[in-house]
């Protein structure tokens, strides 16, 4: 008798269902999302919370030299689309030759895409000046500011990344790797504030973003299962002679 080959589950047991809830999800955040921008758009500017968001990027603008630009700004080319792609390439690679299976990759691709186009879509509507600082980046548009694009890609991407490899090992070492690389996005964020691209709220706007999202959509795609092997210990084969 030949054996039964290996059945290995779904990418996604219930499409449609999965589908309908990120949709549903999709617009409650984009709600949210809206909401928070123009209520930080219309208040005046002497209230609490926004003389704090203007005095922190103009402080950062004082401070500015040209060493600590130069080691900045290699952070905001790591939050641009082209690196984000590219990085989330080499990591969907090796998720399929690790796992053996195409969630993780359903799961990184699924999330990108709902970045992107939350973060457009609440820019478009919200529409919030730029700070009102000397920009390092002069071809920034004047509005779009919250939230902000690059924080929300960067965090998305590796905090993604450190999720999957911390369900997929139990090795101390790679989860302290992975765990680093979250310091990434937080580079990236103090990048756009130092250049006087984002607001303080611009970037907790972002962390709300990228965070809910991608926790949503590790729910729903459950990119390690149970049971994968490679997120179990494997058994030690019997010794022969051994009843």
């Amino acid at each position: 008798m030949r054996p039964v080959p290996v059945q290995h589950p779904p990418t996604l047991p219930h499409p449609w269902q999965g589908i309908g809830e990120l949709a549903v999800a999709w617009v409650l955040l984009v709600g949210g999302l809206v909401g928070i921008g123009i209520l930080v758009r219309t208040l005046a500017t002497d209230t609490a919370v926004l003389g704090w968001d203007h005095r922190v990027v103009a402080m950062l603008t004082e401070h500015r030299n040209s060493t600590l630009t130069s080691i900045l700004d290699v952070f905001g080319e790591i939050g641009n689309t082209i690196a984000i792609i590219t990085v989330a390439l080499i990591v969907a690679a090796l998720a399929v030759g690790i796992a053996r299976s195409w969630r993780p990759v359903l799961f990184l691709g699924t999330a990108l895409l709902g970045e992107i186009t939350l973060f457009l879509t609440t820019a478009a509507i919200v529409d919030r000046d730029r700070p009102r600082v000397a920009h390092l980046n002069p071809d920034l548009p004047p509005t779009a500011s919250f939230p902000s694009g690059h924080v929300a890609a960067a965090l998305t991407l590796y905090a993604g990344t450190a999720a999957l490899v911390w369900a997929t090992t139990r090795r101390w070492q790679y989860r302290v790797f992975a765990a680093a690389a979250l310091l990434i996005p937080a580079l990236v964020a103090a990048q756009r504030l130092y250049a006087g691209a984002h607001h303080p709220t611009d970037i907790i706007g972002s962390i709300l973003l990228s965070s809910l999202w991608t926790a949503i959509v590790w729910w729903v795609v459950r990119p390690v299962s149970t049971g994968d092997r490679s997120a179990l210990p494997q058994a030690r084969p019997a010794r022969r002679g051994c009843p």
